[in-house]
């Protein structure tokens, strides 16, 4: 396409020629580019939750690097949800950005810092889900985060073990009564709990984020159904895959953005 002429004449004639041809296309859209801002923080993300419509039960995280919309973590389908990765890679940036948008959506955010602090907020999580407080609707407001899970409950099983508090914790968990717990693991904390029972509950029965790559150095999560390179992949600090399950709608990369509130 070429029009002689001035840079205005030039600009107005091109779009000319552009409303003419999408009167006579009558085919498929193309395909948009998903836009997310470079080294995004909390405000970039916020103009894109204004519309709380389609969060559900669920609390925005990041972003989806497939469509740039926020994605989700899906409380409404998985009463836990894990973020894992190796220290450095980002999980207690994710925890402050759960609890900004849990807090934003009107919920009670606990701070759990040891298992037996875990046992009694499950105690008083399940006076309301049975009825036996406040509303006694059964409906928990509540939303348990818990930063480096992985030393909790190495600190427990090494240290503090007591066989009622774990029976009374996994009873409760095994339950999926009306609570939610956002928690992260070390990956390098894998070793020290493998086959440990809470352990083994959480990471088996929960929605999950392994932030950096790195998954074939991992063995926190399955990831044998990717590629062998896109498993190696090395992503930057705050990007991290979502770990396929069932009931997970969306399955690929996120990015957290950073919390600087």
């Amino acid at each position: 396409l070429c029009h002689t002429g001035s840079d205005y004449e030039r600009s107005g004639w091109i779009q000319a020629q552009i409303e003419r041809l999408n009167v006579c296309y009558n085919g498929m859209s193309a395909v948009k580019v998903p836009y997310i801002p470079e080294d995004p923080g909390i405000a970039d993300l916020n103009i894109c939750t204004v519309d709380r419509t389609d969060w559900g039960d669920g609390i925005p995280l990041g972003y989806e690097t497939e469509s740039g919309k926020p994605w989700t973590i899906p409380f409404g389908d998985m009463n836990i949800v894990v973020v894992a990765g190796r220290k450095g890679s980002g999980m207690t940036n994710a925890c402050l950005t759960v609890g900004y948008y849990a807090e934003r959506t009107g919920r009670i955010v606990r701070e759990i810092t040891s298992v037996e602090e875990l046992l009694s907020e499950i105690r008083e999580s399940s006076l309301y889900v049975n009825g036996e407080h406040g509303s006694g609707n059964g409906n928990d407001r509540r939303i348990m985060i818990c930063d480096d899970l992985s030393e909790k409950l190495a600190d427990f099983y090494e240290s503090d073990y007591d066989r009622d508090i774990e029976e009374e914790v996994l009873d409760f968990l095994r339950s999926n009564k009306g609570y939610s717990l956002f928690a992260t693991l070390r990956s390098e904390d894998h070793t020290r709990l493998v086959g440990r029972r809470l352990y083994e509950m959480i990471r088996e029965n929960c929605a999950a984020v392994y932030l950096g790559g790195g998954l074939d150095r991992q063995n926190v999560f399955d990831c044998t159904y990717l590629s062998y390179t896109e498993q190696c992949a090395v992503k930057p600090v705050g990007t991290g895959t979502v770990i396929k399950r069932r009931g997970i709608r969306y399955s690929s990369d996120i990015i957290i953005p950073l919390f600087d509130g």
